[in-house]
C-alpha cells in the first residue's frame, strides 16, 4: 500500500519505519537536515521497537496520491501543512496524529472530500538527531472518527507495524490524552528529563497539582474521559480529589511506566531543535477550556508562559524558580468538587477530601517526612534490581488535615490499584485491566 506521511518527526518517523518494516510503500515530508539525512541514510528507529533501516521516499511535499494519508507534525503546523499537500489529499482516507483538541474537525473542514480520522499515540518517540528515531516507551495508538468502517480499515493497515485500538468516543480519548501530556511542560522549562521531574519532590507537587487542575476542568464542561493507558474517568476523578500527596501516586507510577530510559518530552524536544512548541494546544488547551468556562486554570496558564519564557529566552528555569512562580492557589477546586457532586459522585469522598485540599493549597511549611509507600509488582523481563515500591512523600499537614490514614475507601481502593497497574510493562496488559469500549486491533505474529 502506499502510504505517505506528512511530518516525519518522532511520531511521524516511527511510524514510517514500522509501516515501511510490514512492506508498505512510505513516502514521508520532512524539511532541512532531517529532509537531508533521510535522503541519504533513510529514517534509523531503535528502542523499544527494536530495530529498523527504512529508506524511504522523502521530499518536502507529497508527490503522489497516497491509499492512505498520516498528518504527524505538531498541531500548529497542521493547517499549513495540509494545505501544502491538499493536491493528494483531496478524496483519500487520511489521519490526524496529534495532541491537542480540534485538529480532526479543522482538517476535515479543509479536506471536505476525505474521510478524516484521528489517532493519539501513546508511546514515546525521541527524535534528537536528523534520521534518527529512538522509542523510549513503547504503548499503543488509539483510533476514533465518525466513519467507523474507515477507521477499522485504518486500524487494519496500522495493526501489524504497531499495536492499535479503536475507541469509540474519540473526542473523551483526547482529553485523556491531554492529561497523559502534562508530562511535556515541566521537563521544557527545566531541561530536565520527564523522570528526574517526577524525582525531584517540589516538581512533582506543581506536576500532580496541573493533572487535578486539568481534570477539574474537564469535568466542568462534562467531559468524560475515556480509559487509556490505564487512565479511566474513576481513577482520574479520585485523583483529583484526593489530597495533594495521594494524588501523587500518578506521577510516580507514570514514572515507573515510562522505565529508565530519559524521557525528555516532545515540547522539550521541540526546544532542543530550536522550534516553536505546541504547548499552546497542550497545557494552554485546558487553560483556554476553563476560561471558555468562566473559570480560571492557574496553574495550567503560569506553565504555558514559562514554556514561552523558555522559547523566547533559550533558558532553562531551575526548579526552584519554577516552583516559586507556581500559583498556590485557586478557586477552582472548591467550585468544581461542587459540580462533582451535582453528577452524582460520592458526597462523603467530596466532604472528606475538600477541606484537605483547600488547606494544603495554602500550606507553606516544608514538607514533612511522612511517607505512603505503594506496592509494585516487578514487570516481566525487569532486573531484581528494579525498584518495587515508591514512596510518596507527604505535603505537611497542618493539624485536622486528612492524611493517609483518613483517606476514604473510594480513593484508597482506585489510587493503589492504579499505581500497581501503571507498573506492568505491556500496554496490552494495562488496558485488560481495566473496564473499556474499546476495539482492539492487535499487531500479528
Amino acid at each position: 500500500m502506499r502510504i505517505g506521511i506528512v511530518g516525519a518527526g518522532g511520531v511521524g518517523g516511527a511510524m514510517a519505519a514500522v509501516l515501511h518494516r510490514q512492506g508498505h510503500d512510505v513516502e514521508v515530508t520532512a524539511r532541512g537536515a532531517q529532509l537531508d539525512a533521510i535522503r541519504e541514510r533513510g529514517i534509523h528507529l531503535r528502542g523499544a521497537w527494536g530495530d529498523h533501516e527504512a529508506h524511504v521516499t522523502a521530499n518536502e511535499r507529497l508527490t503522489t496520491t497516497p491509499d492512505l494519508a498520516i498528518i504527524t507534525t505538531k498541531a500548529q503546523d497542521a493547517a499549513a501543512a495540509v494545505a501544502q499537500n491538499l493536491e493528494f489529499l483531496g478524496g483519500v482516507p487520511v489521519l490526524i496524529v496529534q495532541n491537542g483538541l480540534g485538529g480532526v474537525e479543522a482538517a476535515q473542514a479543509m479536506l471536505p472530500n476525505s474521510t478524516v480520522m484521528g489517532a493519539l499515540a501513546m508511546f514515546a518517540a525521541s527524535y534528537l538527531s536528523p534520521g534518527e528515531v529512538t522509542i523510549t516507551t513503547g504503548g499503543v495508538t488509539y483510533l476514533g472518527g465518525a466513519d467507523r468502517s474507515a477507521v477499522m480499515a485504518a486500524a487494519g493497515v496500522l495493526s501489524p507495524a504497531l499495536e492499535t485500538r479503536v475507541v469509540d468516543d474519540f473526542a473523551a480519548a483526547q482529553w485523556t490524552k491531554l492529561i497523559v501530556n502534562q508530562v511535556n511542560a515541566l521537563p521544557a522549562i527545566t531541561g530536565l528529563s520527564v523522570q528526574e521531574v517526577i524525582g525531584n519532590p517540589r516538581l512533582r507537587r506543581v506536576l500532580t497539582r496541573s493533572l487535578r487542575e486539568s481534570v477539574l476542568v474537564a469535568h466542568a464542561i462534562d467531559v468524560r474521559f475515556a480509559t487509556l493507558g490505564g487512565l479511566s474517568d474513576r481513577m482520574l476523578t479520585a485523583v483529583a480529589a484526593a489530597p495533594l500527596w495521594a494524588g501523587q501516586a500518578l506521577p510516580l507510577a507514570m514514572r515507573h511506566r515510562m522505565g529508565p530510559t530519559p524521557n525528555p518530552g516532545s515540547t522539550l524536544q521541540s526546544i532542543r531543535r530550536g522550534q516553536k512548541t505546541e504547548i499552546d494546544h497542550l497545557n494552554g488547551a485546558i487553560a483556554e477550556a476553563a476560561r471558555d468556562a468562566g473559570l480560571e486554570a492557574p496553574v495550567n496558564a503560569t506553565l504555558v508562559r514559562l514554556v514561552h519564557e523558555v522559547e523566547t529566552t533559550d533558558t532553562f528555569i531551575s526548579p526552584e524558580v519554577v516552583v516559586a512562580r507556581i500559583p498556590r492557589y485557586s478557586k477552582l477546586s472548591a467550585q468544581q468538587l461542587s459540580a462533582k457532586t451535582r453528577r452524582g459522585w460520592s458526597a462523603s469522598l467530596l466532604s472528606t477530601m475538600a477541606p484537605a485540599e483547600s488547606r494544603e493549597s495554602r500550606s507553606t511549611e516544608p514538607p514533612s517526612s511522612h511517607t505512603e509507600k505503594f506496592q509494585l509488582p516487578r514487570s516481566p523481563g525487569r532486573s531484581s534490581a528494579s525498584p518495587s515500591t515508591m514512596s510518596i512523600a507527604s505535603e505537611s499537614r497542618p493539624a485536622g488535615t486528612a492524611g493517609p490514614a483518613a483517606l476514604s475507601s473510594v480513593t484508597r481502593s482506585t489510587v493503589r490499584p492504579f499505581a500497581a497497574m501503571a507498573a506492568a510493562n505491556s500496554s496490552a496488559k494495562t488496558e485488560a485491566a481495566w473496564p473499556s469500549t474499546a476495539t482492539t486491533a492487535r499487531p500479528r505474529p
